[in-house]
């Protein structure tokens, strides 16, 4: 993950979940379980409340979002409908 977040988006770090539009109606969502269980950490959840919210953060920028008031707005709201745990 470390090595395609940097080919990807320049950023010398790993992390969580990458998304990838391949077209405007599909996408690819790539995440990283050590990632994924260090961030729940942070967060103080555990990877199982924190993983279904990493998929609506990353379905989020597949519909062309990036992290700002916007998205934070879209997450709560699709966390609310979905009963899922927003950290």
């Amino acid at each position: 993950m470390h090595a395609r977040n940097r080919a990807q988006r320049g950023i010398d770090a790993p992390t969580d979940i990458l998304s990838f539009p391949l077209s405007s109606t599909s996408g690819e969502m790539v995440l990283c379980m050590p990632e994924v269980i260090s961030h729940a950490k942070v967060w103080d959840v555990p990877a199982q409340d924190y993983l279904p919210y990493l998929v609506i953060h990353g379905l989020v920028h597949l519909k062309g979002h990036d992290h700002g008031r916007i998205m934070t707005r879209l997450e709560h709201e699709y966390c609310s409908r979905l009963s899922v745990r927003h950290p």
